[in-house]
């Protein structure tokens, strides 16, 4: 079952804020994974005076334009409501290619035996 809605219903994140996303299956490894991008004791920092830059959304390309904005000397601010790494890191592009990977070879094995 897909989880929707708040993560409240998992013991490990009662304090945890809302958001959106549907995360599947809600076990212990996506529970953890929550709670690396969304820790349930996140509380948002005050903002310091003025920045430079403000990046908007906390994805792949949001991380790194905030990290060079950094490292380049800028007082750079991260915006992002939902999980940081953003959709591919978290649900889209990246966990993905782990099970295109294990399908693949599936698909050897099966065909490897098969032929013998």
């Amino acid at each position: 079952m897909a989880h929707t809605g708040s993560v409240r219903d998992a013991p490990a994140l009662e304090e945890a804020r809302e958001f959106p996303l549907q995360i599947e299956p809600w076990d212990e490894h996506n529970r953890a994974l929550v709670e690396q991008v969304h820790p349930p004791d996140w509380t948002n920092p005050t903002p310091r005076g003025r920045y430079q830059m403000v990046v908007v959304g906390g994805g792949t390309g949001g991380l790194v334009t905030a990290a060079i904005g950094t490292a380049l000397g800028a007082r750079v601010a991260l915006v992002e409501r939902h999980l940081m790494g953003g959709d591919c890191l978290n649900v889209g592009c990246v966990p993905s290619k782990a099970i295109l990977s294990a399908a693949r070879g599936w698909t050897a094995a099966r065909e490897a035996q098969e032929r013998f």
